[in-house]
């Protein structure tokens, strides 16, 4: 049922916004001590989490907390210097996900292009190099901002998305959207700096465009040729 499918969603993302900082905080502290000459001693260690934590932490930690004194991933656990890489994976997943989200779940074109460019290739070119021959450009935040403020409530009817340009004037952290989790025929995004707007598709135009794509893939399968149709509302 469709309300169960949405609590499971919004549960998922319960309190993305404090998991993220949380692991900002990590990814800090541990390149800031790895990044200092000479090293720290125990006391600048801590001050130095103390630090980070009162640049990006929104809920106060306790004088007491020794959190540094056990935190084995950066000085037992391999990831010394790279525990930013997390969520850095993070936002690798999202942004090509997203590509399957804009072109077709299933479209084997993509698939295809998937595999050659990242699958098969594995460690022989810089990960870099592989994202960006699958993505066709650089890594966005975008796709991983979007999905973790896709299911945050339904109780606000207008919300900012932080990170998410607009697509007219491309101004940053400027689009709201609005009715997020229960889909409506008249939801939209819209700009709070040039006022632009742009609805959701009409569920009939979706399935015409999906059956468009299909159709394509069918052809491109006969005659060689690839090709794909977008929806623009």
């Amino acid at each position: 049922p469709q309300d169960k499918l949405d609590a499971l969603l919004a549960a998922k993302n319960f309190q993305s916004g404090m998991q993220t900082l949380r692991q900002i905080e990590f990814a800090l502290f541990d390149l800031l001590i790895h990044s200092h000459t000479p090293a720290l001693d125990y006391d600048g260690i801590l001050s130095t989490l103390d630090s980070v934590r009162d640049d990006i932490a929104i809920m106060k930690t306790p004088d007491y907390n020794r959190f540094a004194n056990g935190f084995s991933h950066i000085f037992a656990g391999g990831y010394a210097a790279g525990y930013y890489s997390y969520k850095w994976a993070e936002l690798l997943s999202a942004d090509a996900f997203s590509k399957f989200e804009e072109e077709g779940i299933f479209n084997p074109i993509i698939g295809k292009a998937f595999r050659e460019t990242i699958l098969s290739v594995g460690g022989s070119l810089p990960a870099k190099t592989n994202f960006e021959n699958f993505r066709g450009r650089s890594a966005s935040i975008d796709a991983l901002l979007g999905e973790l403020m896709r299911y945050q409530s339904d109780a606000p009817k207008r919300r900012f998305l932080a990170g998410v340009s607009c697509p007219k004037c491309q101004q940053m952290d400027a689009v709201v959207q609005v009715n997020i989790v229960t889909p409506a025929p008249d939801e939209y995004i819209e700009c709070t700096q040039c006022g632009h707007r742009e609805h959701r598709p009409d569920p009939n135009a979706i399935s015409a465009k999906n059956h468009a794509e299909d159709q394509l893939i069918r052809d491109a399968m006969v005659t060689g040729t690839s090709g794909t149709v977008k929806f623009k509302p």
